[in-house]
């Protein structure tokens, strides 16, 4: 049996199928040491952020409700941000040692009093680079059946709907039902 020392140890993580070693330098250096935090970056027209661009769910931001100062603070920059149609980017720390997101703070005056929505925005980590091949041009026939397709697919003649909603069953509710009523008359 050898014995090993242990300056000779190292951790390895699986890279795919293979095992990547890891000194306890590297570890140390590459180790993500962030603090909880939300961290302006700046300010940017409210355009240049479009919808399309946030990544999950929204999160408020609210100030302190005990503090009357911070309130006041929090809502004349809400007030001013409207009127400027201004929003915030954002550095975000969730919690202590979590990786940190871009986001955009969207200030809103809600009932309750100034708030701003926090959404998550894309990084160069978050583009995919999806190549597809070149569409191939379609005959005459085919262009003609699609037509036809998609004038059958029309439920309305004239300026009758031909599907009625309130008319249609659902056979979801139809199949419950069913079950309802075997489930009530059967002796078992």
């Amino acid at each position: 049996q050898i014995q090993i020392q242990p300056e000779f140890i190292a951790k390895a993580y699986y890279y795919g199928n293979s095992l990547v070693p890891v000194s306890k330098t590297d570890e140390i250096r590459f180790k993500n040491e962030e603090m909880k935090c939300l961290k302006t970056i700046g300010f940017t027209d409210a355009f240049r952020v479009p919808r399309h661009f946030y990544m999950g769910g929204v999160d408020l931001v609210m100030p302190n409700p005990t503090n009357e100062k911070v309130i006041g603070a929090f809502k004349a920059i809400v007030e001013e941000m409207i009127k400027m149609n201004k929003v915030i980017i954002a550095r975000y720390v969730y919690r202590t040692n979590s990786d940190p997101k871009l986001v955009v703070l969207i200030p809103h005056l809600a009932k309750k009093g100034p708030v701003f929505y926090l959404n998550t925005l894309p990084t160069i980590e978050d583009i995919r680079d999806y190549q597809f091949e070149s569409l191939t041009n379609c005959t005459k026939n085919q262009e003609e059946l699609v037509s036809k397709f998609i004038d059958s697919l029309d439920l309305g003649e004239g300026d009758e709907e031909q599907l009625k909603p309130s008319e249609t069953y659902n056979p979801i509710l139809q199949y419950f039902y069913q079950c309802l009523e075997s489930k009530a008359l059967s002796d078992d």
